[in-house]
């Protein structure tokens, strides 16, 4: 007789806690795992889910966390991978340590690009983007678990340059104008807090090797790096906004201050004159006239609202370097709050606009909401001081200085009439007057201010992938599920995007492979039947929804019957076109795993 093996998850539901006060918490690494997990469902308590709107960027953090911590909530110390990594090479420094000595023979299969029969097609999560000073062909990405990676061909092929390292989160980059072969990277995941930050490191032969610099921290401080930004006159000199404040360097990194304290969003140099320099937390916005020093960074207060702001991006322009621009997002709901602009380097903002709604997903700017304390984004064009773009889950352009926006991009495919960069902004940079994008989804840039966008995330391979599906009977046939990149196929050497969000479970039916399955986030089921040429969802007639990673299997004695764990545990007899329960669970958690006895 079968017998099925479930293991069921409950979540508490003892509540507590202000507004999204589970940001924060996530950030804390003294937090208990519980709490956070309390303060989230007591913010979404009586809410529909509506997707864009930091549900999702929550779900990912806990399906990771969840399996890690012990009974008590403690969150495991993030730095013993680190560790290990190091007893690692000094146990083994030319044997095993040495790349180039490695004997297995592990290759990479991708995906590298996409083709797309699915809605948001994409490789994976670029935090960050730099261009050479002196050779725009040389293009560094940074990634948030996935390093750095560098194409020398203006970004027609990537390598990557820190496999070497243990997987390391990549939230800024610096290149030395006087010599393009000295280059800075903040390390950590500034927006996700995927990884934490080993400090700031240093390169001295193009990214070949790297360095620590006299900014060093372990990965069980916590703590992440957001911005880093060299002196365009004076390259020994160095600031790094981190969540422990902003850092200096006078000496090219052998050493660093502390010259303000704060959990620092961004930084920007004002363009022709380095000694003054605008930086801002999630509220407030600063600016020193003293080169950075020590204790010179002054809150910025005229004309912006005060401790009403979930988070802040700003911009600046060689235009004119007397303007600064301020985009702020909700605390309530992280839509957006206000675009300011002051004309006066910041000694007073007015209010642009407040509408439409340029956090959202809609590119009518109608609906609500946003979650801009996982992706803001803002620039000004280099050459014409009113001409600027914002970044939430699509990209939005102004051309009167931010007194109206229009949607210049959309999340899901094909768009339409709109440019394609995927959802979830976390860069706009301009190199000259080419302005680069990093997303959920890759490097994007255009090279006519939004008139078209070209995908350059071909040859990157950073997908965070949840779960694989093989087929027992072609080795060749692999479907995986990557986060915010949904679900992907391979066969015959050829990768296609199949269906979208975050791609889950993947399932090849093991004596037809016509029949193939593939989910999205909390249980959503998707079915081809003519070996992944079509799919289409079928647990339409499911009513609970699942875990974020739901299970599902398929029965290894009659492959037309499958179970999917729910609350309740749910059969289908015909592969999906209809579904049964077969439990009454009295507990209000999500079956977790599940398993069929041969």
């Amino acid at each position: 007789m079968k017998k099925l093996s479930i293991l069921i998850g409950f979540l508490a539901l003892t509540f507590y806690g202000y507004s999204q006060e589970y940001v924060r918490l996530m950030e804390d690494k003294n937090a208990n795992f519980y709490e956070v997990q309390e303060a989230f469902y007591k913010y979404w308590e009586n809410k529909p889910y509506e997707r864009g709107k930091g549900w999702k960027q929550f779900k990912r953090w806990e399906y990771f966390m969840e399996p890690r911590i012990n009974a008590q909530g403690i969150i495991p110390d993030p730095g013993k991978t680190w560790e290990e990594f190091q007893k690692f090479q000094k146990s083994f420094p030319s044997e095993k340590g040495n790349k180039s000595n490695k004997t297995s023979n592990w290759t990479p299969l991708g995906p590298t690009n996409w083709n797309s029969i699915g809605w948001n097609p994409g490789i994976g999560r670029i935090n960050t983007v730099a261009v050479d000073p002196n050779n725009s062909n040389v293009i560094y990405i940074g990634a948030p678990a996935g390093g750095c990676w560098k194409s020398t061909n203006g970004g027609n092929s990537w390598i990557p340059l820190t496999d070497t390292l243990a997987s390391l989160g990549v939230s800024g980059i610096a290149i030395d104008p006087s010599n393009s072969n000295i280059i800075y990277l903040a390390t950590g995941d500034g927006d996700g807090n995927d990884t934490y930050s080993i400090g700031v490191i240093k390169s001295i032969d193009g990214g070949n090797t790297w360095q620590s610099t006299g900014l060093t921290w372990t990965t069980s401080q916590s703590r992440v790096m957001r911005k880093i930004i060299i002196n365009p006159t004076n390259p020994s000199i160095l600031f790094v906004a981190t969540s422990n404040g902003i850092w200096k360097t006078t000496n090219g990194g052998g050493s660093w201050t502390s010259v303000r304290t704060g959990s620092f969003k961004d930084i920007e140099f004002n363009p022709l004159n380095p000694n003054t320099i605008y930086a801002c937390t999630n509220s407030s916005i600063y600016k020193s006239t003293a080169g950075g020093a020590f204790n010179t960074f002054i809150p910025l207060t005229n004309g912006l609202p005060s401790n009403q702001v979930g988070r802040f991006s700003i911009a600046v322009t060689p235009d004119d370097t007397n303007y600064v621009y301020a985009l702020g997002t909700d605390p309530n709901d992280n839509g957006f709050y206000g675009l300011y602009r002051s004309t006066d380097a910041g000694n007073s903002f007015t209010l642009r606009a407040n509408s439409p709604n340029i956090m959202g997903w809609n590119t009518s700017g109608t609906d609500a909401g946003g979650q801009g304390w996982y992706d803001l984004a803002l620039a000004v064009s280099p050459t014409n001081k009113n001409l600027l773009f914002t970044g939430g889950v699509n990209v939005w352009k102004s051309t009167d200085g931010g007194s109206t926006f229009t949607a210049n991009t959309r999340w899901n495919w094909p768009t339409g009439s709109y440019g394609y960069v995927h959802a979830d902004i976390h860069t706009l940079d301009y190199f000259g007057n080419t302005l680069f994008c990093g997303s959920d989804g890759g490097i994007f840039k255009t090279t006519n201010a939004g008139g078209s966008w070209t995908d350059l995330t071909a040859g990157i391979q950073n997908s965070q992938f949840y779960r694989l599906g093989t087929d027992p009977n072609n080795a060749g046939n692999i479907m995986a599920g990557a986060q915010d990149n949904g679900c992907t196929l391979l066969k015959s050497g050829t990768w296609t995007h199949v269906t979208g969000g975050d791609g889950m479970e993947c399932l090849i039916d093991y004596s037809d492979n016509n029949f193939m399955y593939s989910t999205s986030q909390n249980g959503t089921i998707y079915r081809s039947t003519n070996g992944g040429g079509s799919f289409s969802q079928i647990t339409g007639s499911i009513s609970e929804s699942g875990a974020w990673v739901t299970p599902y299997v398929i029965d290894p004695n009659n492959p037309a019957i499958l179970y999917a764990g729910y609350t309740n545990l749910f059969k289908t007899t015909n592969r999906g076109t209809s579904w049964a329960p077969i439990s009454n669970f009295s507990a209000t958690g999500s079956i977790l795993s599940l398993a069929v006895a041969p």
